[in-house]
């Protein structure tokens, strides 16, 4: 038997969905703080993505997968990140976890992981499920945590490596907005080789899941995109730039030009028809600017003569 415990509307495939909410995908319409309503030693695999942040008692709802399920089960558990501030102040969430939570599971004294996840230690042993040198019972769990994964906000994926992501996600808030594990049920005597080798395999995740591991490799193509295309428009404008001014070398250099000063408007467009550069609007506009300027210039000049020479006539006359 397969189980997707608070299935919601997102039911895991070959999974019978439990929820508290009669959802069309929804098998059987149950509240999970009442416990799991299966017999013991019964489910080979157990989903619950965002659930367990709600349940009332969270270590009863660990037993209770613990013992519904069978020995070697896979139990996979997505859950939101404790560092993230806007978790801490969800007004539904109860529970919220973090590097350590796996710790209070299994009674098993070493970790599958690197044990630079935990530089926080808060026991000699990796596990603080038992205190005080107390002795495993039958009451106890055995969930061995086989592979830990964190999802980041967009702006810290693929910037940094994974020695830097510990850091930050255990130093700063906001970094680490998601955890996903992935548990192996132990209900008999297991070596460690078998525990590496069920770590290695592909395990089972929900579809949301690889959805967002499908956008954040999206994200990361189009970070890197704006560079590529920066470079390549620098490379057109440069190109364009050259191009324009080899027309305008092309034009000044042509034979027969017209004496600056002695064109207007009309003589202006009359070039610019028979130019075979005519194509080229902003040179053309450039062209017509300078020459009107020319003109007005040589019209100011002009007049100033003209004034001058008024003024010399004058005062001739009053001599």
């Amino acid at each position: 038997m397969r189980i997707d415990l608070g299935c919601g509307r997102n039911k895991h495939s070959h999974c019978i969905g439990i929820d508290k909410h009669p959802y069309e995908d929804v098998d059987l319409v149950h509240d999970l703080n009442d416990g799991i309503p299966f017999p013991s030693n019964h489910v080979q695999f157990v989903m619950a993505s965002h659930v367990l942040q709600y349940v009332n008692d969270l270590t009863y709802i660990m037993r209770e997968i613990y013992r519904v399920s069978q020995d070697r089960a896979l139990v996979c558990l997505v859950v939101p990140y404790a560092h993230v501030s806007s978790h801490v102040t969800h007004p539904h969430y109860l529970h919220l976890f973090n590097e350590h939570s796996a710790r209070h599971w299994s009674p098993y004294s070493n970790s599958m992981l690197d044990e630079e996840d935990f530089i926080h230690p808060l026991s000699e042993n990796w596990s603080l499920l038992l205190s005080n040198n107390e002795t495993v019972s039958e009451e106890n769990i055995d969930l061995r945590l086989l592979r830990m994964e964190y999802f980041y906000f967009p702006e810290y994926q693929c910037l940094y490596d994974e020695v830097e992501l510990r850091r930050l996600r255990q130093s700063q808030m906001n970094v680490a907005y998601q955890l996903m594990l992935h548990l192996l049920v132990i209900k008999s005597p297991i070596q460690e080789r078998e525990l590496r080798e069920w770590s290695h395999r592909e395990l089972e995740e929900p579809q949301t899941v690889t959805e967002q591991r499908l956008e954040a490799k999206r994200h990361a193509v189009e970070a890197e995109r704006p560079f590529e295309v920066d470079i390549d428009g620098r490379k057109d404008q440069k190109n364009k730039e050259q191009v324009t001014l080899q027309e305008e070398l092309r034009i000044d250099e042509r034979p027969g030009k017209q004496q600056v000063g002695q064109q207007d408007e009309k003589t202006g467009k009359s070039a610019i028809a028979s130019s075979p550069s005519s194509t080229n609007s902003y040179s053309v506009k450039r062209r017509m600017a300078a020459n009107r300027r020319v003109t007005e210039r040589s019209d100011r000049k002009q007049s100033r003569t003209k004034k001058n020479a008024r003024v010399q006539g004058n005062k001739s006359r009053r001599k």
